[in-house]
C-alpha cells in the first residue's frame, strides 16, 4: 500500500503531503502530533546529504525503513520528495513508478522550476496538490 509523498525543502520544511491510508488511518485518533513526528523521522532519515554545500540536483537517492514502511527519497531541484510504502510497494516500485509520476507533475506544473518558491505559489500548489488525489488512479490503486 502506498502510505504518503511528502514534499520538503532542502532544509527539511514541510510543503506539501499527503496520506493514502495504511498507517496514517489511525493516525486520526492521534491528531497531528503523529503525522509531526512520521515527518520528522522522515527527515531524520534524509537530513544527512540533503542540502549539502554543493551537492549535484537530482542526483540524491535514498531508501531506508520506518517501522514496517519502505521510505524512497529523492531530490528535484531544491524539493526533497519521501515516497513511503509497503507490501507490493517496495523500494523498487516507488523509484521507478511512483517517482516518475510524482516528479512529472511537479515538472508540469513547475515548468522545470523545481523549486520551493515556484511550489508555494498559489495557483501551482493546488494544481499539484489536486493531482497528487488523482495519484491512486493513475497507479490504479485502491482508494
Amino acid at each position: 500500500m502506498l502510505h504518503s509523498i511528502i514534499i520538503t525543502n532542502a532544509r527539511g520544511v514541510l510543503l506539501l503531503s499527503r496520506y493514502f491510508g495504511g498507517g496514517a488511518e489511525a493516525w486520526d485518533n492521534e491528531g497531528g502530533a503523529a503525522r509531526m513526528a512520521w515527518e520528522r523521522r522522515l527527515w531524520a532519515v534524509g537530513a544527512p546529504w540533503a542540502g549539502q554545500p554543493g551537492r549535484a540536483k537530482d542526483v540524491d537517492a535514498g531508501v531506508n525503513m520506518i517501522d514496517q514502511w519502505t521510505v524512497v527519497w529523492r531530490t528535484a531541484g531544491d524539493l526533497t520528495v519521501f515516497l513511503a510504502g509497503d507490501d507490493e510497494y517496495d523500494e523498487l516500485v516507488l523509484a521507478q513508478e511512483v517517482w516518475p509520476l510524482v516528479r512529472e507533475i511537479l515538472k508540469e506544473h513547475l515548468s522545470d522550476k523545481l523549486t520551493e518558491a515556484a511550489l508555494l505559489r498559489s495557483d501551482i500548489y493546488g494544481k499539484v496538490h489536486a493531482r497528487q488525489l488523482l495519484l491512486p488512479v493513475a497507479l490504479r490503486l485502491p482508494h
